[in-house]
């Protein structure tokens, strides 16, 4: 069961690390920002996702993390 769980951690890791990366672009780079008139909206979707999998990826740590770690990080 362990290795799903760290499959599907890996994958919204990288699902996070695209969506942050659109980002950067959008915010940076202005032929982006020709290619969406509603760049607000844009941005704003784009956080609600990063938040949405950063959330996952806090409940795996919270709940499948090793107890044995969990602990040491408590010290």
């Amino acid at each position: 069961m362990a290795n799903y769980i760290e499959a599907i951690k890996n994958k919204l890791i990288g699902q996070r690390d695209i969506e942050l990366s659109d980002l950067e672009v959008y915010l940076t780079n202005r032929v982006a920002i020709g290619e969406h008139p509603h760049i607000g909206e844009e941005i704003e979707k784009k956080l609600e996702t990063i938040d949405g999998l950063d959330s996952k990826i806090e409940t795996i740590d919270r709940y499948f993390s090793n107890k044995k770690e969990v602990e040491s990080n408590k010290s």
